[in-house]
């Protein structure tokens, strides 16, 4: 058939696809995109290297030409598309207006490819020419993520014809991928048949027909239900059409599921306005017909809630005579079978007689306390003090007392005077905090260094400020700058760091309690459609990468059911499960930031796996995230609707982002460009075992520790450090001191560090990456005792909280734009300050660490150090690059900074470079 239609199988193929995703899109032109290579060229016959191309493939599919007419015209098509084979498809993309959509692969969404017999192809058979006397052969594995949302494959190389489906399973299930190359196959024998055949006249497959036939005598909600095309022909299973019964027309659209069941697809005209995306509308129609369906139900109406209902939409039904029916059953009816947004937040019952009988409604908010009652005028010494005590969480503090034996440290001086600097109108330094101590004294240092009229400021203390109250809620739409921390991400993907290094996993448990699949879906939407760090994509720009808003949120969902395992063998699954869902790459540009998997391991035991791009979370948003899907599952699973927060929205991340974008003044990073500018980065002289073979982030090694440090606690409110700080500078001193293999000790040390922007008002429940990674420069040539390495480290710390500059992405572009230094070469280590264990995040969900997909699986930075330092003690976790660092090497790093800390506490003042 195909000579007889002067095309070869990759066109016959081609032409019967189009007609396949005609039939089940109804629409006459197909895009499809086909992979082309350059190796034709001779000249690139011994070069290794990525030679292909995409190519998008116009097929115009008349309902009323033969399949051979529609082959020549595949034919002219696809000649005419190799002719611009040469044309970079990102190029092709970036100069269409319009071209990429955020929720789709540009321009197409299926891939098609084919094999055939004695062809030369593109290299990737399976068989391998490895000389004489060797066979290698590849063999085939389906352990990948699907690249587009729909591949076909056709395979002409061996005796029988093979047709392949690769498809994303977050889209499509195994049934319909089945059922499409079904559908394929039939249409291609059919064409061999009778090449004159034209889609119109194609009936659909013979057990298709069957399958409908049945599926209209079995309908008990619908006796006699079909659904057509707009001529009047049947559809497949899962493609819309019109439905009619028995009784003729109903004005409804729907398709049958694979499962057999009629799903409601709309009705024409009925679209309701969503008030939360504007542009875009609901509609009603599909929660109507499961309304209807219900045997008490007369009438029903879905339309937009009223002013003061929640949601967006509300139900209006009416029962029949001497029919009862609980607005509550409804609800659960109607939560059940559809997404979130189509699901009516109210419905209202009614009797014959049109009377109010029933209103199911979510529970009422819960009441929200009054407005603290204006108090007179506090002076500066009382404004202190109650900066101190928000920032510290005490009740009340007193002029008097000492910040660090409140607790407070680093960060905390940060948040003090972030609140200092909204209620006095002045720029208020960390480190004026830090070094005051007491209210009473903090208000004595800001008024004495009080600009005289003409006068500047003194630096790095207080200085009269213009406005600066903090991020303010602002427009929702069109794009937004990304924050500090999203473009030290972004950067730092686009320099070739490891994708896994920026996943945050979570995997929560549930125990002793049935779960609700449907409500817990609803509920993970919910909470993520709040957020517009997760309702965004990233799209970049002439003026860079930017935030856009998506009009539809998209998240990932997944079920599993490992319950017919032994219990012997449900551990090991769950954790290839987890390693699966964590590696599963995310689409920035789509928008798809989170996946959730719901794992079920028998009746009352299931874990909730959530995997969220950190360019949209930070481990305080996971906190976030996890408490808000928890109360919303609640609700969902009552059959209620959560009540969404009274008052004014909260800040968004893009509020956070202009906010910052906006303090940051043109010339903020001079500092860093004259540190630059004298010569490259000081590098630590670490002890490698090995030298750095590849860039990049490889599979890290974990070494736990912990060490008795008596006294540290009061040594460090006695001299003004934090806890952090002495472990910081216990690290330092252990670190730099001569011996490795880059020579002696460097005058200055840089390190990484994560530092917080949540310490402002206003953000600590906004989620968004406000955890983000700054650079320290720590002056150690001019430190000669323990205590004044302890002070440097302070003063380090203090002043990256209050340079915008400081952060890792913005000194890495510049870095790599203006003076060719690698972003590597910045620092070699990274510190974190570890927390006390967070509790439990509610009733619903107990973090679960013991699955191995929760432990880190790369890092950008040759150590990473995880330190807490407490009253009398020390620990945390060393990750370090098993291809540099032998595991001795690595303890031998624990026991000389264990070493240095006991040091620093008992000779505060002797030499920190002598190793005692």
């Amino acid at each position: 058939m195909a000579r007889t239609c002067g095309t070869s199988m990759y066109g016959t193929g081609l032409t019967a696809l189009a007609e396949l995703l005609q039939r089940f899109t109804a629409e006459r032109r197909i895009l499809v995109g086909t992979p082309v290579t350059r190796r034709d060229d001779p000249s690139y016959a011994g070069v290794i290297g990525p030679f292909l191309n995409t190519v998008v493939l116009t097929c115009e599919v008349a309902p009323d030409l033969g399949f051979a007419e529609r082959a020549a015209a595949t034919r002219s098509a696809v000649a005419s598309a190799m002719a611009h084979r040469a044309h970079p498809f990102e190029r092709l993309v970036a100069e269409l207006p319009g071209a990429r959509d955020g929720g789709r692969t540009p321009l197409f969404t299926v891939m098609f490819t084919a094999d055939e017999r004695g062809a030369a192809g593109t290299g990737d058979g399976s068989e391998l020419d490895a000389g004489p006397g060797l066979t290698v052969r590849r063999e085939q594995y389906a352990d990948h993520a699907a690249e587009f949302e729909l591949s076909f494959h056709l395979d002409n190389s061996a005796e029988l014809l093979e047709l392949t489906a690769e498809y994303d399973g977050a889209l499509f299930s195994a049934a319909r991928a089945t059922r499409l190359l079904r559908h394929w196959a039939d249409l291609l024998l059919r064409a061999a048949a009778d090449p004159g055949r034209t889609p119109a006249g194609t009936p659909l497959p013979d057990a298709e027909s069957a399958e409908l036939a049945a599926l209209a005598d079995n309908c008990a909600d619908r006796p006699g239900a079909r659904i057509t095309d707009a001529a009047g022909r049947p559809v497949p299973v899962g493609v819309p059409g019109d439905l009619s019964t028995g009784a003729g027309a109903t004005g409804l659209r729907a398709h049958w599921s694979e499962r057999g069941e009629l799903v409601p697809r709309g009705r024409a005209g009925r679209l309701v306005p969503d008030p939360d995306r504007p542009g875009t509308h609901l509609d009603p129609a599909e929660a109507e017909l499961l309304l209807l369906a219900h045997p008490s139900v007369r009438a029903a109406e879905v339309r937009a809630a009223a002013p003061g209902e929640p949601g967006p939409l509300t139900a209006h039904v009416t029962a029949h005579p001497g029919h009862t029916v609980s607005p509550g059953a409804l609800r659960t009816l109607l939560r059940r079978a559809l997404p979130l947004r189509l699901t009516p937040a109210t419905v209202h019952v009614t009797t014959e007689a049109d009377r109010p009988a029933q209103t199911q409604t979510p529970a009422p908010a819960p009441a929200q306390v009054a407005p603290p009652v204006a108090q007179p005028a506090a002076g500066p010494a009382e404004l202190v003090a109650q900066a101190v005590a928000e920032a510290l969480g005490h009740a009340r503090v007193g002029p008097d007392e000492d910040f660090f034996d409140l607790g407070g440290g680093s960060l905390d001086a940060v948040a003090v005077a972030a609140r200092l600097r909204i209620a006095l109108g002045r720029d208020v330094s960390p480190r004026l905090v830090f070094d005051s101590r007491t209210p009473a004294a903090i208000a004595e240092a800001i008024a004495a260094v009080a600009p005289a009229p003409g006068q500047a400021a003194a630096p790095d203390q207080a200085t009269a400020v213009g406005h600066d109250d903090g991020p303010v809620r602002g427009s929702a739409t069109g794009p937004a700058p990304l924050s500090t921390e999203q473009t030290e991400i972004w950067q730092a993907l686009q320099g070739g760091a490891a994708p896994a290094a920026f996943v945050v996993f979570e995997a929560l448990r549930v125990t002793g309690r049935t779960v609700d699949p449907h409500a817990l879906r609803q509920a993970v939407e919910h909470t993520a459609a709040r957020h517009d760090a997760l309702t965004s994509r990233l799209v970049v720009t002439g003026a860079g990468p930017r935030w856009q808003p998506l009009t539809v949120p998209r998240t990932c969902w997944a079920e599993d059911d490992l319950s017919a395992l032994p219990e012997a063998e449900r551990a090991a699954a769950l954790d290839a499960l987890a390693q699966r869902h964590l590696e599963q790459p995310f689409d920035l540009a789509a928008g798809l930031l989170l996946r959730a998997r719901l794992v079920r391991l028998a009746d009352h035991e299931h874990v909730l796996l959530l995997a969220v791009h950190h360019i949209a979370v930070d481990g305080r948003s996971m906190e976030l995230l996890v408490h808000q899907t928890a109360a919303a599952y609640e609700e969902f699973a009552a059959g209620g609707w959560p009540a969404d927060p009274a008052g004014e929205p909260p800040l968004r991340l893009a509020d956070v982002a202009r906010w910052q974008q906006e303090r940051t003044p043109a010339d903020a990073d001079g500092d860093w460009r004259r540190a630059l500018a004298a010569g490259p980065p000081p590098q630590l002289p670490l002890p490698y075992d090995r030298p750095r073979l590849v860039r990049g982030a490889l599979m890290p090694t974990e070494l736990p520790f912990a060490f008795p440090a008596p006294g540290a606690g009061s040594f460090g409110r006695a001299d003004g450090l934090s806890p952090f700080t002495l472990g910081l500078t216990a690290l330092v001193a252990a670190l730099a001191r001569g011996g490795g293999d880059t020579g002696g000790t460097p005058d200055e040390v840089w390190l990484a560090t994560v530092l917080s922007t949540r310490s402002r008002p206003g953000l600590a429940d906004v989620v968004g990456p406000l955890t983000g990674t700054a650079l320290l420069r720590v002056p150690i040539a001019g430190a000669r005792t323990h205590r004044e390495l302890a002070r440097a480290v302070g003063h380090a710390l203090l002043a990256a909280h209050d340079d915008p500059a400081a952060a890792l992405g913005t000194v890495a572009g510049l870095a790599e734009g203006e003076f060719g230094v690698d972003r590597a070469r910045l620092s070699q280590i990274l510190v974190v300050a570890q927390e006390d264990a967070a509790p439990a995040p509610g009733a619903l969900f107990t973090p679960d660490g013991s699955i191995a997909a929760t432990r880190p699986t790369a890092t950008a930075f040759d150590l990473v150090w995880s330190l807490r330092t407490g009253e009398d003690d020390a620990d945390g976790v060393l990750t370090y690059k098993g291809e540099l660092f032998d595991d001795a090497t690595a303890q031998g790093l624990v026991d000389r900074t264990r070493q240095a800390l006991e040091a620093l506490i008992a000779h505060p003042d002797e030499p920190w470079q002598e190793q005692r």
